[in-house]
């Protein structure tokens, strides 16, 4: 699993965003990391 716990808070890591339709990649690392509450329901 890619997620992981600190603080009632989850640490995602996804190698792209979709924003509009359109797929949005990172320029300068291999994926995106944002923290997000953990009971916070995500689709994926």
């Amino acid at each position: 699993m890619d997620d992981l716990q600190e603080s009632g808070m989850v640490r995602l890591f996804r190698p792209y965003i979709v924003k509009n339709g359109k797929r949005i990649y990172p320029k300068k690392s291999r994926c995106f990391s944002f923290l997000v509450p953990a009971n916070k329901k995500i689709a994926m």
